[in-house]
């Protein structure tokens, strides 16, 4: 039997198709645009649940399968520990800020700066705050070209290539639609990710010969919560991170701003920790 390694024909038109319905869904939502509010809160009109699915979807990237995936292979269940420890910060985010953020009533946590130190503060912080924001982002648009590279397999997608066509198509209709193209594009992917887990989960114990063979099998400490070089105080240092990256994060505080009233922003926090300890 022989082993495929790259994409076939229809890899290639699944592939083409999802871009096609994220730029179809970036179109479809311009249409709403009518002020910045529209723009960039969805008017506040977005039902918590589905903020909560693009705020769980925001949490990981490309990058994320890549890390985790390693350090499971490395350390075991030390990777499920360095995850789940995580949502100790949202939940704490959520009962000190995300409250506080929506009643703020404003656009953006730039503009919040704005409204509630100066205008020159606001500079401060958008100047300090987009070589990160490139860095980050240009991360994830990279991680995602190494799967697209190795599944393409073709000498015409090079990573210049890739990263490029990512880029663009982001881009594209994240600026199309605002929010809601961003919010519901986000579900469209939750889906996939869905029906992807649904797929491979089974097919992964199967190629395993079930769980008796997997736990049978297992390499000594793959059972650990924690390995070195990973210790408690790690742990610790990583609550902090994720309190600070998901509670005063631009794109993140956007998903609160998104939401009705103070009540769904933090039903929407405390949604994301509920999937993220069950994913």
């Amino acid at each position: 039997m022989d082993t495929i390694t790259h994409l076939q024909g229809i890899d290639f038109a699944v592939i083409a198709a999802y871009f096609l319905i994220v730029i179809l869904i970036g179109t479809y939502f311009a249409r709403y645009i009518r002020q910045a509010r529209d723009y960039f809160t969805a008017g506040a009109n977005i039902p918590w649940w589905l903020a909560a699915i693009s705020f769980w979807m925001a949490t990981f990237s490309s990058l994320s399968f890549v890390t985790y995936a390693e350090l499971g292979y490395k350390y075991g269940l030390t990777a499920l520990t360095l995850y789940c420890i995580g949502i100790p910060g949202m939940i704490i985010g959520a009962w000190l800020f995300v409250g506080r953020w929506r009643r703020a009533r404003q656009m953006s946590p730039i503009g919040f700066v704005e409204a509630r130190f100066s205008p020159a503060l606001k500079q401060v912080f958008v100047w300090t705050g987009f070589p990160l924001r490139l860095a980050d982002n240009a991360i994830r648009i990279y991680a995602t070209a190494i799967f697209l590279a190795a599944a393409l397999g073709s000498e015409f997608f090079t990573m210049t290539r890739i990263i490029w066509l990512t880029g663009i198509i982001t881009l594209s209709y994240s600026l199309l639609g605002g929010q809601w193209s961003v919010i519901v594009t986000d579900f469209v992917q939750f889906i996939i990710l869905c029906l992807a887990v649904v797929l491979v989960f089974p097919l992964s114990v199967k190629a395993v010969d079930g769980f008796g063979s997997f736990f049978a099998n297992m390499p000594e400490g793959f059972m650990r919560p924690l390995s070195p070089p990973y210790d408690l105080y790690q742990l610790l240092t990583w609550i902090v991170l994720v309190f600070f990256s998901f509670h005063a994060g631009w794109a993140m505080i956007q998903k609160y701003n998104c939401v009705r009233s103070e009540k769904d922003a933090r039903r929407v926090v405390y949604a994301v920790a509920a999937w993220s300890f069950i994913g």
